[in-house]
């Protein structure tokens, strides 16, 4: 079938339309299977019978419904009124990455996005953007919802992958697991940093540990609204929950303000008092 499709459009149109649309229809076949040949021929046959000049037009369209369903299929909801044929690479890439996102190396990471962003549709592009910082996201002005079942599915394919890794990275020992919670039960005891928002999100079942830097891309955009003494408060939470040992807490602290700006590491040092 998709040489017989690949027959039709090429006297039809140009070799980069006709890559787009053959592209565009295999990966709608991957998700959706069959019905898509089915579709577009139903379009060709339709062209055929009425002689129409209108077949390449057909089809586009017919592909632009297929990959609306697609999305659906992945609990995304676009704005059919709104989606148009030149987003249709972009719009495949995406779901080639839905596909196949649990095969991903960046488990913690997306664990992160999960549990800290506010929305399934910040989840959806944060994931997206991680997996591949080059990926067209022109088209998300159609997105209209992402169901929260799309959410949940990250979650388990997620957990499905670590239970098939018998020895996974990032294990800690008995007596590194011992320090850490020494480290967070003391650092909450002092009661001073509760009202961050940086811990308000650890409390509420975010999961911090993991490097300092991942919570410090998810959360920036919090830190932006804060004063820099503030910012520096956020900074010390987020690095005495993440993964890094007691010992490098504070160097790390000091690190990410100076990089975030000299005005948030004098804030720093002057909450440490020369520690």
């Amino acid at each position: 079938m998709f040489d017989y499709i690949n027959e039709y459009l090429m006297p039809r149109t140009t070799l980069e339309l006709r890559a787009k649309l053959m592209d565009g229809l295999r990966t709608t076949t991957t998700v959706l299977g069959e019905q898509c040949l089915m579709a577009v021929q139903k379009e060709i046959q339709r062209d055929e019978a009425e002689f129409s000049a209108n077949g390449i037009d057909f089809i586009t369209e017919a592909l632009l419904g297929l990959i609306y369903q697609s999305f659906l299929k992945f609990g995304i909801t676009l704005d059919p009124d709104a989606m148009e044929h030149r987003w249709i690479a972009p719009y495949c890439d995406t779901l080639e990455l839905l596909a196949n996102y649990e095969q991903t190396q960046y488990q913690d990471q997306i664990t992160s996005i999960i549990e800290v962003s506010d929305t399934s549709e910040d989840v959806l592009f944060s994931i997206l953007e991680l997996l591949d910082p080059d990926l067209d996201l022109s088209w998300e002005d159609t997105l209209e919802s992402v169901s929260i079942a799309l959410i949940e599915r990250f979650r388990v394919a997620l957990r499905d992958a670590r239970t098939q890794i018998p020895n996974p990275i990032g294990i800690v020992s008995e007596d590194e697991e011992q320090a850490y919670l020494e480290r967070v039960r003391s650092f909450r005891e002092e009661g001073k940093f509760l009202d961050t928002v940086t811990y308000q999100y650890y409390d509420s079942g975010a999961n911090l540990r993991v490097p300092p830097e991942i919570s410090l891309d998810l959360l920036k955009h919090r830190y932006s609204v804060l004063e820099y003494s503030q910012i520096a408060r956020e900074l010390l939470v987020l690095c005495t929950y993440s993964t890094l040992p007691t010992a490098e807490v504070l160097p790390t602290a000091k690190r990410l303000a100076h990089s975030y700006d000299p005005e948030v590491e004098i804030a720093l040092a002057s909450l440490l008092g020369g520690r």
